[in-house]
């Protein structure tokens, strides 16, 4: 491990390491587990120039307070949007710097979403588990010490790929937040009457606070759900975006870190495409879903990853200059007699 890395001051709510996760040792009882949104850690790999697998910091409605402890570090932030300073002075979002040495990394609440993310170069260079950094919180394995972070703990920072110096920016429009989520019939879809299969596709749901990275309970139906007769499954293996209804008959899409088996029906399961969008829905948040053939599930599928390859073609890097001069301070100026 490295001597130079990033110092916790205060590490907000719910803030611990995350990579892409540990897929195909749900066989073995271990969730996949991994950053909720994974579009994030493409996007800082793009800007910092390396390889997206590299753990990164997640932090859930944004806050925290982080210094370059050691020496300085290159950084990125992406995911929901939150305003940032270094030292008082603002920084723009989605961009990549230079933290010099002792200085002090301030971010403050997500504005347009749930999770955001903290990378530096090099990746933060805990050591692996089963194959991954990521933090299991319910396991207690991965990340640091399997644990949320806190204040005082130091991060690590693995060797940087050489690159640029400059500020980086991502010039890609940011995607707005999804409203329509496109779903394929799951495993025991046909367990639910074709009139319950209709009601779930033609509900607004509001996206409830009871939720966390296991998974998202889904409120605002007029009934609850229920299957045409009455079940009793055995447990089987469940997949990234099962929508699970268990007996209160409230649904829930199962996240990263859901459990590897479940005995209650899935009635749906959201589309790969669709998951880091869905994951930032704010609470409260109004959803629907789209029942989709599985070819155009595919065809997402293939379009999303084509997205995220793309990245580093979006990058633009400027010169090494102060970071507060990779702010637009001119966006929403008004004419001074015109009220606004």
């Amino acid at each position: 491990m490295s001597a130079v890395g990033l110092e916790v001051v205060d590490p907000g709510l719910h803030a611990a390491v995350q990579d892409l996760g540990r897929p195909g040792l749900q066989r073995a009882g271990v969730a996949e587990g991994g950053a909720l949104d994974p579009r994030a850690l493409y996007e800082g790999a793009a800007l910092l120039g390396q390889d997206p697998g590299l753990a990164a910091l997640e932090m859930t409605l944004g806050g925290g307070r982080f210094r370059a402890a050691g020496a300085a570090l290159r950084v990125a932030l992406t995911g929901a949007r939150c305003a940032a300073t270094v030292d008082g002075r603002p920084v723009a979002w989605h961009t990549a710097f230079t933290l010099p040495a002792g200085a002090e990394l301030a971010v403050g609440k997500a504005e347009d979403g749930v999770y955001a993310y903290l990378h530096v170069a090099g990746g933060i260079d805990v050591p692996e588990v089963l194959h991954a950094r990521a933090t299991h919180l319910r396991a207690g394995f991965g990340g640091l010490e399997g644990r949320e972070l806190r204040a005082g703990d130091v991060l690590p920072a693995g060797a940087p790929a050489a690159g640029e110096d400059g500020v980086a920016t991502l010039d890609v429009a940011p995607e707005p937040p999804i409203e329509t989520v496109r779903v394929l019939w799951g495993v025991h879809a046909l367990e639910f009457g074709e009139d319950e299969r209709g009601r779930f596709l033609a509900t607004t749901f509001r996206v409830s606070p009871k939720r966390d990275r296991m998974g998202v309970r889904l409120d605002g139906a007029a009934e609850p759900f229920r299957p045409a007769r009455g079940l009793t499954l055995i447990s089987d293996a469940v997949v990234l975006g099962d929508v699970q209804v268990p007996g209160d008959g409230v649904p829930i899409v199962l996240l990263a870190d859901r459990q590897p088996t479940g005995g209650y029906p899935r009635i749906a399961t959201v589309v790969t495409a669709d998951l880091p969008a869905f994951a930032q829905l704010a609470t409260g948040a109004a959803v629907r879903f789209r029942a989709v053939w599985p070819g155009d599930a595919v065809a997402a599928l293939r379009a999303h990853r084509t997205r995220l390859a793309g990245l580093a073609d979006h990058v633009r890097v400027g010169p090494a200059v102060d970071p507060l001069l990779a702010v637009n301070l001119i966006d929403g100026v008004y004419q001074g007699e015109v009220e606004p």
